[in-house]
């Protein structure tokens, strides 16, 4: 029985290849029997995508929700930084 491991972080964190996140996926990966999601069952994907997926299968209202409350950087800067 097989199975599927998704780790879901912000793409623009995980674009930078040094931050925590990507360093926990790039060492993670390197203990599977193949880098290949197909035979490890391991795949990491970004939170825009997931969210892009939800909109594109139809539920757009709680798409936007999410990115709004966990990907609106400059609304989290805004908070922290009254900026």
């Amino acid at each position: 029985m097989g199975g599927r491991i998704q780790i879901g972080i912000p793409g623009r964190i995980n674009r930078n290849p040094h931050t925590n996140c990507a360093s926990a996926v790039r060492a993670y990966r390197r203990h599977l029997v193949s880098p290949d999601p197909e035979v490890s069952g391991f795949q990491a994907i970004t939170l825009e995508d997931c969210l892009t997926t939800l909109a594109d299968i139809g539920d757009r209202e709680t798409a936007s929700a999410l990115r709004a409350r966990y990907l609106d950087f400059a609304r989290i800067d805004r908070a922290i930084f009254g900026e």
